[in-house]
C-alpha cells in the first residue's frame, strides 16, 4: 500500500480550492499517492485525516500579519483571510495526530506564524539584499545559493554544505518560532529551511516540488519514508 499524503489546499476567493499538479507530481514520482483534503474546515471528517500518513502545506498568497501581532502594513502582498483560518485550524489538528508535516513556502510561513515566531511583511524593503528572492516575471523562478546547517536533518540527508535552490516568495521568516530551527539559509542570511525539534515537522522557503534534481527528490522520498513510521 502506498502511504497517503493528504495535501492541505490553497484557497482563492475568486477561484475556490485547488492544488497545484506539482504537488500531486512530487509525491507521486516519490512512491505516494496525494489526497487532497477538503475545504472548508467543517468538511474535513476525522476519517479524512486518519486515513492519511501525512500532510503537506502548500504555497500561495501572504499570511496575514495580525497572525503574528502586527498591523497589516501597505506593503503586504495579497492576503486570503479564509484561507488563513482554515490553514490555523487544519495545523492545529494535524499536529495532534503526530504525523510528519512537510510546510513549503507559504507554507512554512504559515507554520512559523502559527508557532509564535514573525514574518518580513514586505522582504525587499525589511531586508534589502542583493540576493533576488522573487523574480519580477511571475512564469519564471531565480534561483540562489543556500548554506545547508552541520548538524541539521537536512544536512544529514543531502551530504553537502551548499546547495541551489529556486525562489519565489515575497515574506520570508524574520524571527523563528519557539521549538524550530534553522536547517538552510541563504547568502543573506534568509532562513530557507527549517524543522521542529520535537515534532516531525520540516519546511522550506523554496518550491522542491517544482525542481527535479537530486536534492528535491531526496526532500520528498525522505518525507515518504518518514511518513511510513508509526
Amino acid at each position: 500500500m502506498k502511504v497517503k499524503i493528504g495535501i492541505v489546499p490553497a484557497y482563492e476567493e475568486d477561484r475556490g480550492s485547488y492544488v497545484e499538479d506539482a504537488y500531486i507530481d512530487a509525491v507521486e514520482r516519490s512512491g505516494g499517492a496525494a489526497v487532497t483534503l477538503p475545504f472548508p474546515f467543517d468538511a474535513v471528517r476525522a476519517c479524512d485525516l486518519e486515513e492519511c500518513d501525512g500532510f503537506l502545506f502548500s504555497g500561495g498568497a501572504d499570511i496575514s500579519p495580525e497572525i503574528y501581532g502586527e498591523e497589516i502594513s501597505e506593503l503586504c502582498g495579497k492576503i486570503e483571510p479564509k484561507r488563513d483560518i482554515y490553514e490555523l485550524e487544519m495545523l492545529r489538528v494535524i499536529l495532534d495526530t503526530g504525523k510528519p508535516i512537510l510546510a513549503i513556502c507559504r507554507g512554512m510561513q504559515l507554520v512559523n506564524a502559527a508557532l509564535g515566531g514573525t514574518l518580513y511583511q514586505d522582504l525587499s524593503s525589511q531586508h534589502p539584499t542583493e540576493v533576488t528572492h522573487r523574480c519580477t516575471d511571475a512564469k519564471y523562478d531565480v534561483e540562489h545559493s543556500a548554506r545547508l546547517i552541520d548538524g541539521a536533518p537536512l544536512f544529514e540527508l543531502i551530504g553537502k554544505e551548499r546547495i541551489t535552490v529556486n525562489s519565489y516568495h515575497h515574506q520570508a521568516i524574520k524571527t523563528l518560532a519557539v521549538g524550530l530551527r534553522a536547517s538552510a539559509v541563504a547568502e543573506d542570511g534568509i532562513i530557507e529551511a527549517v524543522y521542529h525539534t520535537e515534532r516531525r515537522l520540516s519546511g522550506f522557503q523554496w518550491h522542491p516540488e517544482r525542481m527535479l534534481d537530486k536534492e528535491s527528490k531526496l526532500i520528498f522520498e525522505n518525507f515518504i519514508k518518514e511518513c511510513t513510521r508509526r
